[in-house]
C-alpha cells in the first residue's frame, strides 16, 4: 500500500509512461535483432551500438521533453508528431549507412508509421517522406547496368 501522501498517476499519465516503456523495448528488440546479424557477419558491430545508442538517446530526449511539460505549450501535447517523425528518420539515417540491414530497417518503419496514431493530413505527410526517402537513388542504385 502507498502511504497518504502519494498521488495516484492519472491515466493520461499512465499510458504516456507506458507508450514510452513500449518504445524504449521496441529500439532493444530491434538492437537485439542487430546483434544477431552482426555476430552471425551479416552486418558489422557498429550497426547494433550505433543504432542502440541513436535510440537510447531519442528515447531519453523524449523523455525530459514530455516531463518537462513542453509538450503542454502545443496542441500536440503528447508530441506525437515529433515522436514519429523522429521514430522515421533514424531507420532512414541506418538503411543509408547500412544498406545490407534495409529490409531489417523497413520494418521498423512500418511498425513506426503504424503504431501512432496522428490526424490523417499529418499521418499523411509522414508517409510520403519516408516512401519518397525509401527510393531517392543512392550510389546510383536506379541507374542502368552496363554488362
Amino acid at each position: 500500500m502507498g502511504d497518504a501522501t502519494s498521488e495516484p498517476i492519472c491515466q493520461p499519465r499512465r499510458l504516456w509512461l507506458r507508450t514510452r516503456v513500449l518504445i524504449a523495448a521496441s529500439c532493444l528488440l530491434d538492437t537485439a535483432l542487430l546483434g544477431l546479424f552482426a555476430l552471425s557477419g551479416a552486418l558489422p558491430a557498429w550497426v547494433a551500438l550505433a543504432y542502440a545508442g541513436a535510440g537510447l538517446a531519442w528515447c531519453t530526449v523524449f523523455y525530459a521533453l514530455a516531463a518537462s511539460g513542453i509538450g503542454e505549450r502545443f496542441a500536440d501535447r503528447n508530441l506525437t508528431l515529433a515522436t514519429l517523425v523522429s521514430a522515421v528518420v533514424l531507420p532512414l539515417a541506418c538503411i543509408v549507412l547500412a544498406p545490407a540491414a534495409t529490409p531489417c530497417f523497413v520494418c521498423v518503419l512500418f511498425v513506426a508509421l503504424a503504431s501512432l496514431r496522428l490526424p490523417l493530413r499529418e499521418a499523411f505527410v509522414v508517409w510520403v517522406g519516408a516512401a519518397v526517402a525509401l527510393v531517392i537513388p543512392r550510389d546510383g542504385a536506379l541507374a542502368p547496368r552496363t554488362a
